[in-house]
């Protein structure tokens, strides 16, 4: 029988393998048997769901896991009660927030907007964040990052940047 090994980077970045094999299924725990190699490569998301446990829209994370475990997600992990969530899937960040909302909308009965990005993305938005501190200062009440499905009409940003 063939051994598949997870290995890590640091923890953050599972890789599965097939003993002296190419890349296999990206899952975090090891598999020896059930394998159906070849097939796609899974990548890790972060996914962030707009505007849950406010206002009457609740998800509980509990909840919310078991839904996408039974989906047929891998890795998913949520982070307290804010609609963040880790998963691995092979889908795009364009088709998985897709598949999410529909799959929410059927869950909850309400639309829960979702933006996904790989941890990539997310580490350069932090980078940005100190930078933006580093040539601005620390801001005197608090440090927040928005983050948007596209970039904002002039008009928009300049809504956000309050110079309005």
């Amino acid at each position: 029988t063939t051994e598949i090994y997870t290995l890590s980077l640091h923890d953050a970045l599972p890789i599965c393998v097939r003993s002296g094999g190419p890349a296999c299924c990206g899952s975090r725990l090891p598999r020896s048997a059930g394998c159906s190699y070849p097939h796609p490569m899974s990548s890790i998301w972060i996914a962030f769901q707009r505007a849950v446990n406010v206002g009457g829209r609740k998800y509980p994370m509990a909840e919310l896991r078991q839904v996408l475990m039974g989906a047929g997600y891998a890795g998913v992990e949520t982070h307290i009660q804010t609609g963040n969530i880790r998963l691995e899937a092979a889908s795009s960040a364009s088709a998985l927030e897709a598949e999410l909302e529909r799959i929410f909308l059927a869950d909850r009965g309400f639309e829960v907007e979702t933006i996904v990005m790989s941890p990539q993305e997310l580490v350069e938005i932090a980078q940005e964040a100190d930078r933006v501190i580093e040539e601005f200062g620390e801001p005197a009440h608090g440090h927040y990052v928005d983050i948007m499905r596209s970039a904002p009409t002039a008009e928009n940003r300049a809504i956000i940047e309050g110079r309005t």
